[in-house]
This record gives structure tokens, C-alpha cells and sequence, in this order.
């Protein structure tokens, strides 16, 4: 069961981040209110690496 957390700033509520845990990689993207996914990270692997892309 993988997992999607959302952080906001009362600083600039117009940004956001998401976490997303698929169970398999995690990764992290910025949003801006508008624009949909302005950037993007991998953070790590929860799974072993596959030894073929998917």
C-alpha cells in the first residue's frame, strides 16, 4: 500500500509538496497552484532495483 503526503507552506500556500510512495520508489514533486507539477526528485528505493526498466 503505497502512500501520497502533502505539505504546504503558510509562507507561500501556493506551492506544494507531494511525497509519493508507490511501495517500489519514492519520489518528491513541487506544485505550484495552476501549473501542475513544476518539478521532480527521486528520494529512494523501497524495493530492490529491477534489473530490467519497466
Amino acid at each position: 500500500m503505497g502512500s501520497l503526503t502533502k505539505y504546504v507552506s503558510n509562507d507561500r500556500p501556493e506551492f506544494a509538496v507531494f511525497i509519493e510512495d508507490d511501495d517500489k520508489v519514492c519520489y518528491a514533486y513541487l506544485w505550484k497552484e495552476g501549473e501542475n507539477i513544476i518539478a521532480h526528485v527521486w528520494l529512494y528505493n523501497v524495493a530492490p532495483t529491477p534489473s530490467e526498466p519497466e
